[in-house]
């Protein structure tokens, strides 16, 4: 992102980067409560996932045009419902895929290497 240039973002370039920052700041969020009140970092983590993916087209239809979000709110529930659950499906994916190469011999030398 530093080496484009400001006019290739065009727009609704730095609309994207402040609804990108907003759900970063919304998983945190999200991940910390329930860090506090459930104790089980998977479930932490997967929710988290969902909570960000699904505010990312809400925040975006808010900053776009909140006149069309509150026009079209049936197919914008729809749309953060659908991003919900890519978000629970890929944070539980990349769960899977990390518990599956954490045990691996390439992992464990990558990570108790020591070169001195």
């Amino acid at each position: 992102m530093i080496s484009y240039g400001v006019n290739d973002f065009g727009i609704t370039g730095f609309n994207k980067i402040a609804v990108l920052v907003i759900a970063g700041v919304i998983f945190e969020l999200v991940f910390l409560i329930f860090k506090l009140e459930i104790k089980n970092v998977q479930i932490d983590v997967v929710l988290g996932g969902g909570v960000s993916a699904a505010s990312i087209p809400l925040l975006m239809g808010i900053v776009l045009s909140s006149g069309v979000v509150f026009n079209m709110i049936l197919a914008m529930i729809n749309l953060i419902l659908l991003s919900f659950f890519v978000g629970i499906i890929g944070s539980v994916l990349s769960f899977l895929l990390w518990y599956k190469l954490k045990t691996s011999k390439m992992v464990l030398k990558f990570e108790y290497m020591q070169n001195f």
